[in-house]
């Protein structure tokens, strides 16, 4: 009987080691010859938005490097909330790509979603869009420093409109008033449209919102952009000279997007999914595609792009926390 069980046990744990070298021999083969299906991206905004363009900008050019077909899947809902955290607890098997935005450091913050970037594995930034500072074309302040020494005079007098609290537009200009060390008047509005009507019917002083929105209004003479909380200068305003030119280079603001995949993701996939996306990035269809869009090109790899994740982690959760948003 005892020599039967010995058997039993052999014959069961020799079963058990070979399933075991079949299963990492599949798991092997199944990284070294991915992708072998369709992938998706997680879009976690509307169809027709700026973030599904690009989404499916990116997708179409992406296959030509990847090999297969990328579909856009839009998961809305929750500011952003339901598109991340389904993002991140899809399979990490590289087929589930997530279009990470600006809410993804914003949500968390203001206890609007659980996950965090902590759970992505970093692929590629695509873009960045700066936050522009704008006045009115016939307003007092010619330049930044001109309306920052008016705000220092008159603490909590000057108004600067946004797109909401808690926004990218809210949170960057909230970032210029801490490194300005001024206090404004925020006025929330329901998007950057009806902020630049404001501005324009004289209700306001300021607005905050991208270089893309307030751009034709500056072709036409009616505004006047004072800065860009920017690294480097847009092409859609080339003539207006970042917050870092004027020596203040605290100043950063605006949205961004990237593409990020579950944490766990097996590096050799993260690998080949980072070098798919750059190459697509870097296809002339999608940089013609995102400079006539007016979306700002700003590519990061996946070790600065987690940095980054990590610094707007940090620093916007630091804002909403000031301004009484965190939870």
């Amino acid at each position: 009987m005892k020599r039967y069980i010995s058997f039993k046990k052999c014959l069961a744990a020799g079963i058990t080691a070979s399933l075991l070298v079949g299963l990492l021999a599949g798991v092997g083969f199944t990284a070294k010859e991915w992708p072998t299906r369709a992938i998706r991206i997680i879009c976690p905004w509307a169809a027709g938005g700026g973030t599904d363009r690009i989404s499916r900008k990116i997708a179409e050019v992406g296959k030509k490097y990847l090999g297969v077909p990328i579909i856009v899947e839009n998961r809305t809902g929750g500011t952003g909330a339901v598109g991340h955290t389904y993002g991140a607890k899809a399979k990490p098997d590289g087929y589930v790509v997530t279009h990470a935005t600006f809410e993804l450091v914003s949500a968390p913050a203001m206890g609007l979603v659980k996950i965090t970037y902590k759970d992505f594995e970093p692929v590629i930034r695509l873009n960045v869009d700066p936050d522009a500072i704008s006045v009115r074309a016939d307003a007092p302040w010619k330049t930044l420093d001109d309306l920052i020494k008016e705000a220092e005079e008159k603490p909590g007098v000057i108004t600067i409109a946004n797109s909401g609290p808690g926004t990218c537009w809210h949170i960057g200009a909230c970032r210029f008033q801490d490194a300005a060390g001024v206090k404004f008047v925020h006025v929330p509005f329901d998007g950057a449209f009806q902020e630049i009507q404001a501005l324009m019917g004289g209700h306001v002083a300021a607005i905050s919102c991208s270089p893309a929105e307030v751009a034709p209004y500056i072709e036409s003479g009616d505004l006047r952009c004072l800065t860009v909380l920017a690294e480097e200068r847009t092409y859609l305003l080339p003539d207006v000279p970042t917050a870092k030119e004027l020596g203040y280079p605290a100043m950063l603001g605006g949205t961004w997007r990237g593409l990020a995949v579950p944490k766990g993701t097996p590096k050799e996939i993260v690998d080949k999914l980072v070098d798919g996306f750059t190459k697509a990035w870097n296809d002339p269809e999608f940089q013609d595609f995102m400079k006539k869009q007016g979306f700002g090109l700003a590519y990061l790899g996946p070790e600065e792009w987690g940095k980054f994740l990590e610094s707007e982690h940090s620093a916007v959760g630091a804002v909403l926390k000031a301004v009484g948003l965190a939870r």
